[in-house]
């Protein structure tokens, strides 16, 4: 346990993770086991709408999470409940999303950025982030307002504060 001692003075939950690849073996093995996750949401309109994908997607996940793929809006309402809310991990695609909720009235108060990948349109900042200049503005929105944003890759990994992040690459 002496691992996570950094990582749980940061964790807030819901955890808000942004991650493109959505929810695979990182997620599950490398966060919500070791982190005792309870409910794992994976928030994304299309595929909410989309029985098939959704079944193919909830069939990876370990029966032992309470998992649901939830619209924005939905998932907005889980995250405000503070009952459902305890022990739960949120995964996202894009900073946008994240702003969305945050715009739409969801109360988040960390975001966790653990995998944004290389694109033409997009900077690398870290090995496992990289971001386009529209998306280092809604992160740099949210962080300015309050919400405490830094980037981990696994629990076990650095743990990286956005300020200082952007401070060190002379961004933002």
């Amino acid at each position: 346990m002496a691992l996570f001692r950094g990582f749980r003075r940061h964790i807030r939950f819901p955890l808000i993770r942004i991650d493109d690849r959505l929810i695979h073996g990182q997620i599950v093995l490398g966060w919500a086991e070791p982190l005792r996750i309870r409910r794992l949401v994976l928030a994304h309109d299309e595929i909410a709408q989309d029985d098939d994908l959704r079944e193919v997607i909830a069939a990876t996940v370990p029966t032992q999470f309470d998992f649901s793929v939830r619209t924005i809006e939905d998932t907005i309402a889980t995250v405000n409940d503070h009952k459902l809310s305890k022990r739960m991990m949120v995964v996202v695609e894009s900073p946008g999303v994240v702003r969305t909720m945050w715009e739409q009235g969801a109360r988040i108060n960390s975001i966790n950025i653990g995998g944004l990948h290389y694109r033409d349109d997009r900077i690398e900042l870290l090995p496992y982030v990289f971001l386009s200049p529209e998306e280092l503005d809604q992160i740099s929105e949210l962080a300015k307002s309050g919400v405490d944003v830094y980037c981990q890759d696994l629990p076990n990994s650095p743990l990286i504060l956005w300020d200082k992040l952007l401070d060190k690459l002379d961004v933002g």
